[in-house]
């Protein structure tokens, strides 16, 4: 039966059709991962591919909302150098900012004459009511910075971004958002996502209070305590008080989203 099916021309004919119309799902997958450089060491040593979506989410989240979250986890730092490295190496990065909480003063990049000129490359601020940007800024044209106001308005904006090739590098960050607005998120939400990101070659790299996203290829858990001193310590003192434990997920297909292969290390930042 099986060799009459494979000598049908009508069955061979369907085969092609099908190829035809649906040609990114047939394509093979790449023989050897090409990944990015985000600057971070650690995100770096263990490869983020193209076309992937990398959670990094806080450690010392409970299983109940809201209750022993740790906002103080390492995030910040991590998105830190992933700035600093694409001004560094002009690269575009956009930041989609859940709960509007980045501070551009807290980046050095940010000097204050340069302030105005950074804060309107999102062009947020002209629909506030601010000035024009007067200075150029290392971040022109480089950095898009949307401020989100909850997570489905962040889940609306990625939708949007990733399906543009010519902004291969999306941050989504979610630490600050209620815990239980982001777990709302649909399954099929999170795959869409990262099957645009496999058509297009770009990368989410998204920072979750909780691992919540079922489409991550990649997962890090941070565990880290930082107090309000450590905003004048030098930053190799910040990444010696971070912890990263990498959960490597494999996920078969987006159709197949519990089967997978896991393994877990200890890594220190």
């Amino acid at each position: 039966m099986e060799n009459s099916l494979q000598t049908d021309p009508r069955i061979a004919a369907l085969r092609t059709q099908l190829k035809k119309e649906f040609a990114s799902a047939h394509r093979d997958p790449p023989a050897v991962r090409e990944c990015i450089e985000t600057g971070v060491d650690w995100l770096d040593r263990e490869g983020i591919g193209k076309g992937t979506v990398c959670e990094i989410y806080s450690g010392g989240t409970s299983g109940k909302e809201g209750a022993g979250r740790s906002h103080t986890a390492g995030g910040g730092v991590a998105f830190h150098r992933m700035l600093t490295h694409a001004v560094r190496k002009q690269q575009h990065l956009v930041l989609i900012d859940g709960a509007d909480a980045f501070d551009p003063a807290s980046h050095p990049t940010f000097s204050p004459e340069n302030a105005g000129a950074a804060s309107g490359n999102s062009g947020a601020e002209s629909q506030r009511g601010g000035a024009p940007p007067e200075k150029s800024s290392p971040l022109d044209g480089t950095f898009l910075w949307a401020r989100c106001r909850s997570v489905s308005e962040a889940i609306k904006v990625a939708d949007l971004i990733v399906r543009d090739a010519n902004l291969p590098r999306v941050i989504l960050d979610l630490q600050l958002c209620d815990l239980r607005e982001v777990r709302r998120v649909a399954s099929s939400s999170w795959f869409r996502l990262r099957s645009q990101l496999e058509e297009n070659g770009g990368t989410l790299i998204a920072f979750t209070p909780a691992p919540v996203i079922p489409s991550a290829s990649l997962r890090f858990e941070m565990r880290g305590l930082y107090t309000l001193n450590d905003c004048e310590s030098p930053e190799s003192q910040w990444t010696g008080k971070l912890r990263v434990r990498v959960v490597r997920d494999r996920v078969v297909s987006s159709s197949d989203q519990k089967k997978g292969e896991r393994n877990e290390l200890s890594l220190a930042s």
